[in-house]
C-alpha cells in the first residue's frame, strides 16, 4: 500500500508538472504571437505609411509630365536617359525620405513613361510604380460636336465611349446598346429599355467637353512630315496605303506656263513610299515649292489647279501612323488593319480586351483641318474570310461587312453625304470617329447595322502625335499600379 500511495504521488507530481510546463509554454507562444504581431503591426503601419508617401510623392511630381506648346513638346528633357531619372532631388514627406523617378517607354509620337517614388525610413522602404502616358482626346469611339439632338437608329451596337453635345434620341428603335460610357450635355430621350440600351448608367447634363485647336497638332504634325519627307502638297491627288507601303497620286507639270484646268502639259505620276513608322503623311494646301513635282526648279511651274480634295484607301501592316490634310479628305473604300482582316475574330465585343486584340502593330490617325467625307456607296464589301460571322449568342452579322479602322477627326465634320438604302450591310470600325462641329455620322443612311467599336489599345497608346492634350498632366495607364519593396 505504501508503495502505491507514493506511485500516486509522483504520478499526479508528474502531471502537475507537465501542466506547469505546458501552461508555461503556452505563455511564452502567447507572449510570442503577441510579439509577432506587435511586429507585424509595427511593419504593416509603416509599409502604409511609406506607401502614403510615395503615391503623394509621385502626384507632387505628375505634373512635370505636361506638354506645352513651343516649350516641352515631349519628355526627353525630363528622361534623357533609357534607365530610371531621378526627378528633382529626394524630399522628405511624412517623416520618410522620397525620391522619385521615371523611365521612358514611349518615345516623342506618344510620350509614355514608367514612374515610381521610392519611400524610405530607417532601413525599410516602399515603391509605389505604374505607367503614364501623355493626356488625349482619342477616348471617343463617337464624338459629335454639333449642338443639335442625335438621332440614334436601328442596330446600332457600341463598344467604346460617346460623347454628344446636345440631346440622345433612341426614336424607340430595337437593337441599341451602349457597352461603355455615355455622356451628353443634354438628356436621353425616347429609349425603349434603359438598362438593356445603356450597360452603364449615362451621365446627362455633363458640363461640355471641347477639343481645344491645340490638340490637332497641325503645325506639329507637318513639322514631322518634313524631317520624314513625306511632307506634300495641293497637287496630291491621293494616298492608298498598301500594307507597310502608301502610293501616292499626284500632278506632275511637265514644261510650259500653267492654265486653268488639267492642260496638257500635267500629267498624273504616281509614287511609292514606305509608310513612316511612329511618324506623319502631311498635306498642305499650298502651292509646292519651286522645282517640287515639277520639269524644273522655276517658281513659274509651282501652279497647280487642284479641287481640294485627297481621296483615301487601303490597308496598314505593322505601322503606326497619323495623315493630316488641310483641307477635305474623301474616304473611297474600306480603310483596314491587315491584322483584323486575317483575324476578324478579334472585332467581337467579347474579344477587345483579349491579348491579339492588343497586341497587334498598326495604328492609324486621321485628321482634316475641314471635313472627312466617308463615301460609302462606292466601297466594295469584304470577302468572306474577312467578315464576322454569327457564333454562339453573337448573332445578327450581315451578308455584306465593311471595315473603318483607325481614329478619324474632322475638325469640321466627319460624316457621309451620299445616300443609299441600308440594305443587308454592316459596319465595324475600330477607333474612333470624331466629329468636330457636327452631331451625326449618318452611316444609319446606309448600314443596317453598325458597330462603333473603340481600340482598346487606345487606354496605353494613341497614333504618333495624334490629339494630344496640352497643359494637362499625364494620365495613369489602366491596371499598371502596383507596388513593392526594392
Amino acid at each position: 500500500m505504501i508503495r502505491t500511495n507514493h506511485s500516486r504521488r509522483g504520478g499526479i507530481l508528474m502531471v502537475s508538472l507537465a501542466y506547469v510546463l505546458a501552461v508555461s509554454v503556452a505563455g511564452l507562444i502567447l507572449l510570442s504571437l503577441s510579439y509577432m504581431h506587435q511586429v507585424s503591426l509595427e511593419h504593416n503601419a509603416r509599409a502604409v505609411r511609406l506607401m502614403a508617401a510615395a503615391e503623394a510623392a509621385i502626384e507632387s511630381k505628375r505634373g512635370r509630365f505636361t506638354l506645352i506648346p513651343g516649350v516641352q513638346d515631349d519628355w526627353s528633357v525630363l528622361l534623357p536617359t533609357s534607365g530610371w531619372n531621378n526627378i528633382d532631388g529626394p524630399f522628405t514627406l511624412n517623416q520618410c525620405q522620397v525620391q522619385v523617378q521615371a523611365q521612358p517607354i514611349g518615345g516623342p509620337s506618344v510620350p509614355a513613361a514608367r514612374i515610381r517614388a521610392i519611400a524610405t525610413q530607417g532601413t525599410t522602404n516602399r515603391v509605389v510604380e505604374y505607367n503614364i502616358r501623355v493626356a488625349n482626346f482619342s477616348e471617343f469611339a463617337l464624338y459629335f460636336g454639333g449642338p443639335n439632338v442625335v438621332g440614334i437608329g436601328p442596330n446600332f451596337k457600341m463598344w467604346g465611349n460617346f460623347y454628344s453635345e446636345g440631346d440622345i434620341s433612341l426614336g424607340w428603335n430595337p437593337g441599341i446598346e451602349f457597352f461603355l460610357d455615355v455622356t451628353t450635355t443634354g438628356e436621353i430621350k425616347n429609349a425603349p429599355d434603359m438598362t438593356y440600351n445603356f450597360k452603364k448608367t449615362p451621365t446627362e447634363h455633363s458640363p461640355q467637353i471641347v477639343i481645344p485647336p491645340a490638340a490637332y497638332g497641325m503645325d506639329i504634325l507637318k513639322a514631322v512630315a518634313a524631317t520624314r519627307n513625306t511632307l506634300f502638297y495641293k497637287n496630291t491627288l491621293s494616298i492608298q496605303f498598301s500594307e507597310t507601303n502608301f502610293i501616292r497620286t499626284y500632278w506632275y507639270r511637265k514644261s510650259g506656263v500653267a492654265t486653268s484646268g488639267p492642260p496638257t502639259d500635267y500629267e498624273i505620276r504616281t509614287e511609292t513610299r514606305d509608310i513612316p513608322d511612329e511618324g506623319t503623311i502631311y498635306i498642305d494646301q499650298g502651292e509646292p515649292p519651286a522645282g517640287v513635282d515639277c520639269w524644273s526648279g522655276a517658281a513659274e511651274c509651282n501652279n497647280f489647279d487642284n479641287p481640294l480634295e485627297l481621296e483615301l484607301t487601303g490597308t496598314i501592316f505593322d505601322r503606326r501612323v497619323t495623315l493630316a490634310c488641310e483641307y477635305k479628305i474623301a474616304v473611297k473604300s474600306n480603310i483596314a488593319y491587315r491584322s483584323l482582316l486575317n483575324n476578324p475574330e478579334l472585332r467581337r465585343f467579347a474579344n477587345k480586351e483579349s491579348a491579339a486584340a492588343t497586341s497587334y502593330k498598326e495604328m492609324l490617325g486621321v485628321i482634316s483641318a475641314t471635313d472627312i467625307d466617308f463615301q460609302t456607296t462606292v466601297w466594295s464589301p469584304l470577302p468572306a474570310a474577312q467578315m464576322v460571322t454569327n457564333s454562339g449568342s453573337d448573332v445578327g452579322h450581315l451578308g455584306n461587312q465593311y471595315c473603318l479602322d483607325g481614329v478619324f477627326m474632322g475638325v469640321e465634320s466627319a460624316r457621309r453625304f451620299n445616300y443609299e438604302p441600308p440594305t443587308n450591310r454592316e459596319l465595324w470600325t475600330c477607333g474612333g470617329i470624331i466629329n468636330g462641329n457636327n452631331p451625326s455620322t449618318q452611316f444609319g443612311n446606309i448600314f443596317e447595322r453598325r458597330n462603333y467599336d473603340w481600340d482598346a489599345r487606345l487606354f496605353y497608346t494613341t497614333p504618333p502625335y495624334f490629339l494630344r492634350a496640352y497643359n494637362i498632366s499625364a494620365v495613369q495607364v489602366r491596371g499598371t499600379w502596383r507596388s513593392y519593396e526594392l
